[in-house]
């Protein structure tokens, strides 16, 4: 009898993987696991996972070529850092206070006093999310000190774009 199914193939998967990171090793507590580069049949994308799998689930997304994308991270960060995203998106994705994505992290980079190259989420640390999750209550839309900096209207300096 012929088999219906030969060996089932993902048509988004690429022929050959791309170049690994070897080395990473994974950030959860007491894991000695080490990050390998795997294929997401779910997610049609590469990714780093703890070679120490099922009983340990770390990740780490990639880039199309094999790079990480980021540090190895913990669970508990990966939380955190979700939290503070949703907090934070609410400035510039809805509300009747939403304001330009660009003029958001303009914000953020002023109350969290960072650089540009810092100012973003997915480099943040747990304290620092948490402290996002702060900030967007004292500092966010509707507080004094919001009033007192934005502007509507008012265009916001893009760091490299020489606006």
């Amino acid at each position: 009898m012929p088999m219906l199914f030969q060996k089932a193939v993902d048509p988004r998967m690429p022929e050959e993987s791309p170049g690994e990171v070897r080395g990473l090793r994974c950030a959860e507590p007491g894991c000695e696991g080490i990050l390998e580069l795997r294929w997401s049949p779910r997610f049609g994308t590469w990714f780093y996972g703890c070679s120490r799998w099922p009983s340990c689930n770390g990740t780490l997304p990639a880039e199309v070529d094999g790079a990480p994308r980021g540090e190895p991270r913990t669970k508990e960060l990966q939380g955190w850092r979700a939290k503070a995203h949703k907090v934070f998106d609410e400035i510039w994705k809805t509300g009747r206070n939403r304001v330009h994505r660009r003029t958001a992290y303009a914000w953020l980079r002023r109350v969290m006093v960072l650089p540009p190259d810092k100012a973003h989420i997915s480099r943040m640390d747990v304290e620092q999310c948490k402290r996002v999750i702060e900030m967007v209550k004292e500092k966010g839309p509707g507080t004094e000190f919001w009033a007192s900096w934005y502007r509507p209207g008012k265009r916001v300096k893009q760091h490299g774009s020489g606006r």
